[in-house]
C-alpha cells in the first residue's frame, strides 16, 4: 500500500491538543508515515511511495537541534516534489480560515485537519483511495454538498407557493446532483421530474415541500430517506 505523508514540526506537542495523539500512537503505521524534524540535508526518499502529502504551510527547518522559524527550505523541497509528480496534497494552516478543495489539492485550517484526519485515514485504509473530501469534512461529508446544492437550488425560486414551477426557476446542475445523491430512495430521475416540470404537473409548494424533505433528512442520518410525492 503506498503511504500518506504528513510533515508537521508539532512544536508543543500540538496534535495531542487536536485530539490526534493516535498519529504519534502509531494507530495508523500501516498508511501513515509522519516526519517532525527535517532540514534541506534529510534523506526525502520516504517521498518515493506516496499517494498523498500533507504538509503543515509554516513547517520551519529542523537545523542544529532547533527550528528555525525563518528558515522554511524543507517546504521548498516538498511542494516541489508535489508539483513535479502531479501529487495530490494537502496544506494545514493556522492563518488558513477557510476550506478550499480543489481535484487534487486541499487547503484548511490546522484544527479542523486533525480533526477530520481520522476519518480519512480509516477511508484510505478501507478503499485504498484517497477522498479529499473526507479530509476537508469528515466522513460525513455528503451533507455538505447536498446543502450546497439544496442552497442553490431554492435560491433560484421567485415565484409564489401556489404556481407552476419553470424550467427557468431550477438550478438544474445542482438538482442533478441533489437527486443523483437522493437515490434510489427518492424515486424519481433527474430526467423524470424535469419532464414533469416542462408538462406544468409541479407546484413551487410540492417541490419545495419534497426538497426540504430530502435534505432533513440528510441533515439527521447522512441520507436521504424520502420518496418524491
Amino acid at each position: 500500500m503506498k503511504q500518506i505523508i504528513l510533515i508537521d514540526d508539532n512544536r508543543q506537542n500540538q496534535r495531542a491538543k487536536y485530539g490526534a495523539g493516535f498519529v504519534d500512537n502509531e494507530e495508523y503505521s500501516d498508511c501513515l508515515v509522519h516526519k517532525e524534524k527535517l532540514n534541506s540535508a534529510s534523506d526525502f526518499s520516504f517521498l518515493d511511495n506516496a499517494i498523498c502529502i500533507m504538509i503543515h504551510d509554516s513547517l520551519p527547518d529542523f537545523v542544529g537541534d532547533n527550528f528555525k522559524s525563518d528558515s522554511h527550505k524543507v517546504k521548498d523541497i516538498i511542494l516541489d516534489f508535489i508539483q513535479e509528480n502531479a501529487m495530490q496534497c494537502i496544506v494545514f494552516s493556522d492563518g488558513q480560515y477557510s476550506t478550499d478543495l480543489e481535484e487534487t489539492n486541499l487547503k484548511m485550517k490546522k484544527s479542523e485537519f486533525y480533526f477530520y484526519l481520522r476519518d480519512f485515514l480509516e477511508s484510505y485504509m478501507e478503499t485504498g483511495s484517497v477522498n479529499l473530501k473526507i479530509a476537508a469534512y469528515g466522513k460525513n461529508y455528503m451533507k455538505h454538498d447536498m446543502l450546497k446544492w439544496y442552497k442553490n437550488i431554492m435560491s433560484g425560486i421567485k415565484n409564489n407557493d401556489n404556481n407552476t414551477i419553470t424550467l427557468s426557476d431550477i438550478d438544474k446542475v445542482s438538482l442533478r446532483q441533489f437527486l443523483e445523491n437522493s437515490q434510489p430512495k427518492v424515486g424519481i430521475t433527474y430526467n423524470q421530474l424535469m419532464s414533469n416540470v416542462d408538462d406544468g404537473l409541479v407546484t413551487v409548494r410540492d417541490f419545495k415541500d419534497n426538497i426540504n424533505r430530502i435534505i432533513d433528512g440528510v441533515q439527521k442520518y447522512g441520507k436521504n430517506i424520502s420518496v418524491w410525492k
